[in-house]
């Protein structure tokens, strides 16, 4: 069985946020079955028109889709072929084709091996458990002692440290591991840490629990954002109200 996985913070990223509300909700509904179609079909996030017809696809969520970067049209479709699009960074978040027939391969090779193990228990089990004792209680040989412990800890992992002790919610430290990695890729670690001590001190970041994850803020570029001052306190049945879009 294949996962189609999805981000705890998937839906406050900016490329959700740019599909229009009016059709956000179908957009995204879509992009879970064509998720979940291509994770079945191990076809790495390539999907084709065909199937998201299939799902109820028009052409105002389909450029809408385009235009927010969650999906992408294959370079490699000629004109005349049918309309093919790819997710956005689908073998950075999802287990590829190569990767699940490698785990498919691994598990059958292991039942195998314990389908071997169980029939040369059921036919040679009691005399083989005696030899094998017998040879290990003659092995008298010394035990050699543990190598002490040395600190391998990389110059990557230990400018996450610093940013891991910095960030106010402590929640979901493998996926920020990823995220800080990816982000390094676009700007440097003195000037990413700078920007998260602008973020945590601003008199405007929000209650520890409404802090977004790490991985969530990273993912999502946030360092670009500008932290303006603390905005007046927001009536807590805003969501009762009709409100305008607003970008996150």
């Amino acid at each position: 069985m294949a996962w189609f996985k999805v981000d705890d913070g998937f839906y406050t990223s900016q490329k959700v946020m740019r599909i229009p509300r009016n059709i956000r909700p179908q957009a995204i509904g879509l992009w879970l079955l064509a998720g979940t179609w291509s994770a079945d079909k191990m076809t790495d996030g390539v999907v084709p028109a065909h199937i998201l017809d299939e799902f109820g696809c028009n052409t105002e969520i389909f450029d809408a889709m385009i235009k927010s970067g969650l999906w992408k049209l294959h370079e490699d479709v000629k004109p005349g072929d049918d309309v093919v699009i790819v997710f956005h960074d689908w073998c950075e978040y999802q287990p590829t084709r190569e990767q699940m027939i490698a785990k498919r391969e691994e598990i059958h090779a292991k039942k195998v091996a314990a389908g071997k193990k169980g029939a040369d228990v059921r036919w040679h089990g009691d005399s083989k458990r005696i030899a094998e004792n017998s040879t290990a209680i003659a092995d008298d040989s010394p035990v050699p002692e543990p190598e002490p412990h040395k600190n391998t800890s990389s110059p990557k992992a230990m400018a996450f440290d610093e940013f891991w002790s910095v960030w106010p919610r402590k929640e979901g430290k493998a996926n920020a591991v990823k995220a800080y990695e990816k982000a390094l890729k676009q700007i440097s670690e003195p000037e990413l840490m700078e920007k998260v001590r602008a973020y945590v001190s601003s008199p405007a970041r929000p209650d520890v629990k409404f802090v977004p994850h790490a991985a969530t803020w990273l993912n999502g570029e946030r360092w670009l954002d500008d932290f303006a001052p603390a905005k007046p306190d927001i009536d807590p049945d805003w969501w009762m109200y009709p409100q305008e879009s607003v970008s996150v």
